[in-house]
Formats: structure tokens, C-alpha cells, sequence
């Protein structure tokens, strides 16, 4: 696991020096990118443990959802069956059942028009949670995805990247697995997957990955594979945390 301070510079890996600076109370960990403030690996857990948090605010809303579609199917049933009633009756109105038949009807109309106000917010909520939560589960899935494949994303592809997966992927209605829209088949004939899906992009857009050589992407030596080049992770705080645990775990080795 990546430390946060040391107490003296010696003690720190040469490798890792240029990522902390001396704060009067030690040395801490300081990885910036661009504006951005410094992140931790504690941070990233954070982010991690808030994307469960929200899975679990979006099925509350699902579940509550159901239960305003069955409250408005009951009242409207039964408003509609009072109308009725009192249209059988209207050959011998007198003025007083009508006044009755009339509030009867305000206040039911009075609740519907509440309770489907909270049916389209329930649903407003829904949909805002599941856009979010999606973004955040197709960004991970996309992670595990080129890690598998070892591939190297340039840094400044990683926007670009998401969002064409974001116009070929979205999550199922259980947020458990990525389906591609417009029925979008691999070569198999099959439903297209992520890895088929960076094969294409690799080939299309190879300008997004970085190949070692300035050309397209070939996997190796980046996140996932025996050496990692701290080049190729150090302007990205989330992989350059990934990496200096596999380092840590000795699953890995640092190189120029």
C-alpha cells in the first residue's frame, strides 16, 4: 500500500521522491493533475464506497417508485368509479348531492394531481441517480477493460475515450453489467462487448493509446503488465495509485 508520509526523505523510495513534498510535519504524498487538488488512496476508496452508497439510493427509488404506480392506479380506479355512480344517479340531482358530488371530485383530483407530481420526481430522481451511477460503473468497467487487454491510454485521451463508450454502452436495468445500445453485435454475431469494442477503437482511433512509439496502442508494458513506466501513470492520480500498489504487493516493478 502506497504511505501517505514519511518521516524523513531517505526513508522514502528514490523512485517515488518527486511525488512528495516536506510539510513541516513530515513528508507527504502530493500527486497533482493540473488544477485538480492532490488525490490520496483513501480519497479513491472514498469514490468507490460512495458509487455503492449510490447503487443503493437508486433501488430505494425503483422500490418507491412502485409503490406511487400502485397508490395512483387505486385512486384513479376509484375516482373513476365515483364519476360513475354519480352519472347513474344525475336524472334526480338536487342541489346538495351535487355540491357533495363536486367536492368529492376536487379532492380526488386534488390528490391525484399531487401524488403524480411525486410519481414524475420520483422519476426525475431516478433517472438523474441512474445517469450517475452509470457513468461511474461504464468508467470502471472501461478501467478493468483496458487493464485486461494492456493497453496504455494516453492521459489526455481518457474524456475522449468515455465518451464513445458512453455512445456504444449503458448499463442493464440491474446496473450489474454493460449492454451495447442499438443492438450493436461483435463478430460472432453475438452482443458487442467492451474488450471487442477497444479492439475496434484501438483500430479506429489509435491516436487515443499510446504505443510506446508515438503510433497506436500495443499492450505491455502500462498497468496490468510485470513493468509499469512511471511516465505513462504519473499524470493520472487514480492509475498512478493503481500501480504503486501492484509495485507495493511486488506484483510489479517500476521502469524508466
Amino acid at each position: 500500500m502506497l504511505r501517505k508520509t514519511y518521516a524523513a526523505q531517505d526513508e522514502i523510495p528514490e523512485q517515488l521522491r518527486d511525488y512528495y513534498a516536506d510539510t513541516g510535519n513530515g513528508w507527504q504524498l502530493q500527486v497533482e493533475t493540473g488544477d485538480s487538488p492532490a488525490v490520496d488512496l483513501a480519497r479513491y476508496r472514498e469514490m468507490r464506497d460512495n458509487n455503492i452508497k449510490m447503487k443503493a439510493q437508486l433501488e430505494e427509488l425503483m422500490t418507491e417508485q412502485e409503490q406511487i404506480r400502485s397508490q395512483y392506479k387505486s385512486m384513479l380506479d376509484k375516482a373513476q368509479g365515483e364519476e360513475e355512480a354519480a352519472l347513474l344517479k344525475s336524472g334526480q340531482f338536487d342541489e346538495v348531492l351535487e355540491r357533495r358530488t363536486q367536492a368529492i371530485k376536487s379532492e380526488y383530483q386534488r390528490q391525484l394531481e399531487d401524488l403524480h407530481q411525486q410519481r414524475e420526481q420520483a422519476e426525475n430522481d431516478k433517472q438523474a441517480a441512474r445517469q450517475r451511477f452509470g457513468s461511474v460503473y461504464l468508467g470502471e468497467q472501461l478501467a478493468g477493460a483496458l487493464e485486461r487487454k494492456k493497453l496504455r491510454l494516453r492521459p489526455t485521451a481518457r474524456a475522449d475515450l468515455l465518451t464513445r463508450a458512453g455512445s456504444t454502452f449503458e448499463p442493464n436495468e440491474a446496473l450489474d453489467a454493460l449492454v451495447a445500445k442499438n443492438d450493436s453485435v461483435g463478430e460472432r454475431g453475438e452482443s458487442l462487448t467492451i474488450e471487442e469494442w477497444l479492439d475496434r477503437t484501438v483500430t479506429d482511433a489509435p491516436h487515443l493509446f499510446d504505443g510506446g512509439d508515438g503510433g497506436g496502442a500495443t499492450p505491455g508494458n502500462g498497468v496490468g503488465g510485470n513493468r509499469i513506466r512511471m511516465a505513462d501513470v504519473k499524470n493520472d492520480p487514480v492509475a498512478f495509485l493503481q500501480a504503486s500498489e501492484k509495485v507495493a504487493r511486488g506484483e510489479a516493478q517500476w521502469t524508466e
